[in-house]
């Protein structure tokens, strides 16, 4: 490989100086070779160093750099501005040996500072996910949820050996830590080949098969048993989820929607049903009634098992209860009132209620006219509302206008600022009007 490649490695010229100057052999290994050879931009960068201890090197390196060090088990991560360089403890006594405890061929492959790949790039060429060695989801169960980020990051396939070794060992990914785990479903949830991946992950339309994640969403596998109404759905609850979150994959790539949005509504279409289980119980499987209303706090305990971070469990939380609210909008009708009140109070977010309950009702027999026809007064609602008219009055004019402080302030000024909003009130006259006339209200 020539020089001017191998130096589109990020600090390629001070790992070389400071490897010759310690005498350290180093070698780039993993997704580094294999991004580098993929002609991917490169963000993280592994090394293993022999001849010498890799924690001395790491801090050498981090030195010269001026990088953030942080020190882990067996390795050393260098933080620069959007890089992250990690020194790794070697796993073998050479390069040879530490490439065969590693896990999936296309990161079984390693590079000298000259440029000289080693390993097999075979299976890297024919885009196959495959393990290296038998034992390589005992010795680290996050490796099964790594293949199917690779899938979703890469469009690469899942050898079926592979395949089928993650569903014998897919109950140990409990065992993983919370955090690893997040970190591994953002980059899998965010990849660009989700809609590859997605059906797999789930072993979705084998009832008995295990998978990775129906032990990772293990509400949405048991519900899967559950019979819907035939007269609103074509899949089960699990199946249908899954078609949600496809769907949204769609959407939001249409959109071209940034990477933490892409997540969360994601993360939101998987798990939109996630309370339906528990409601079906609830109602002694007569229906599934406040599903919506379950679901949030369901799924809240599902993304905190899964380490989502506390906003993100709100956001979605908050998405999930919301999902069906515009299709009942749409099936009963609104008043004109009670939907500018709705968009105004979730003024902030309104577009992802809609691309939630589009995606939910695109993909079952529903009259998809209907929300077209929702979703264009929320656009009309949305041109009318005057959030400039919020500023003519503040928490302070509602004191002055009698109301003790507490939380009344707050609940008056929300009605205050929804009319204004619309023109219901116009000037100051009539805010005092309205103010004295719904004070002391519960």
């Amino acid at each position: 490989m020539s020089l001017n490649y191998i130096i589109q490695i990020p600090y390629y010229d001070e790992i070389k100086s400071i490897s010759y100057e310690l005498d350290s052999p180093v070698y780039f290994v993993g997704g580094v070779v294999r991004d580098l050879l993929l002609g991917r931009e490169i963000t993280d960068v592994d090394l293993v160093c022999f001849n010498g201890e890799y924690t001395f090197f790491a801090k050498k390196l981090s030195a010269k750099l001026r990088s953030t060090c942080i020190s882990f088990k067996d390795n050393m991560r260098l933080v620069k501005k959007q890089t992250v360089i990690d020194i790794s403890k070697p796993r073998g006594k050479n390069i040879l040996e530490d490439l065969n405890k590693r896990d999936f061929t296309i990161n079984n492959l390693a590079m000298n500072l000259e440029g000289e790949i080693l390993g097999d790039k075979s299976d890297l060429l024919h885009r196959k996910i495959k393990h290296v060695y038998a034992d390589v989801f005992k010795d680290d169960p996050l490796r099964m949820l790594r293949a199917f980020r690779f899938v979703s990051e890469l469009g690469f396939a899942l050898d079926s050996s592979t395949a089928r070794l993650i569903a014998y060992n897919a109950s140990d990914i409990t065992n993983t830590a919370k955090e690893r785990i997040f970190q591994e479903l953002y980059k899998m949830f965010t990849g660009k080949y989700l809609r590859n991946t997605l059906r797999d992950f789930f072993c979705a339309g084998r009832k008995r098969a295990n998978s990775v994640g129906k032990f990772l969403f293990s509400e949405l596998a048991e519900a899967q048993y559950i019979k819907q109404p035939a007269r609103f759905h074509k899949e089960n609850i699990l199946n249908h989820s899954i078609s949600v979150a496809e769907e949204m994959f769609r959407i939001v790539d249409e959109l071209n929607l940034n990477e933490e949005k892409r997540f969360v509504l994601i993360s939101a279409a998987i798990l939109h049903d996630c309370g339906k289980k528990t409601a079906w119980e609830n109602n002694s499987g007569r229906n599934f009634a406040y599903h919506d209303i379950i679901g949030e706090k369901v799924g809240k305990q599902i993304m905190k098992r899964l380490g989502y971070p506390s906003k993100c469990q709100n956001y979605v939380g908050f998405l999930i209860k919301h999902h069906l609210r515009l299709t009942i909008f749409s099936v009963n009708g609104v008043r004109k009132s009670k939907l500018q009140k709705y968009v105004f109070e979730n003024r902030k977010y309104i577009d992802d209620i809609i691309l939630l309950s589009l995606a939910d009702n695109m993909v079952k027999k529903f009259n998809i006219k209907l929300l077209h026809s929702i979703i264009l007064r929320i656009r009309n609602i949305q041109k009318d509302m005057d959030l400039a008219a919020l500023e003519k009055i503040k928490g302070t004019d509602i004191l002055n206008m009698g109301v003790e402080k507490g939380p009344e302030v707050s609940r008056i000024l929300k009605e205050v600022h929804f009319r204004l909003a619309f023109g219901y009130l116009k000037n100051y006259d009539e805010i005092t009007k309205f103010v004295q006339s719904i004070k002391g209200e519960t």
